[in-house]
């Protein structure tokens, strides 16, 4: 899930849904979030964050983010859109869900 479509308080929401699917409650970097497109797919707020890409087009990599350091990632400042402005982004993202 590409979190950084989500304006911030957006994305805490979705992570606070993500967390009550953890396998256990410690959120170390053992804990998993055990969903899958099927358990979101239909969810207003996952709609934003679920991309295509096509993997010619994938300049860097994917990062896998652990469970303990999920909620300090999804504020990094990671996003670069290239053709509409961060704030428009984040409308078209509320408009969606």
């Amino acid at each position: 899930m590409n979190f950084h479509y989500l304006p911030p308080l957006l994305r805490v929401r979705l992570l606070e849904r993500m967390q009550a699917t953890a396998t256990d409650k410690d959120f170390d970097k053992n804990t998993k979030f055990d969903v899958s497109y099927s358990d979101v797919k239909n969810l207003g707020i996952v709609k934003p964050t679920i991309k295509k890409y096509l993997y010619p087009y994938v300049q860097t990599g994917f990062l896998r983010i652990n469970a303990d350091e999920a909620a300090t990632a999804i504020f990094l400042p990671v996003q670069r859109f290239k053709k509409a402005s961060e704030g428009k982004v984040y409308a078209d993202s509320r408009r969606f869900i």
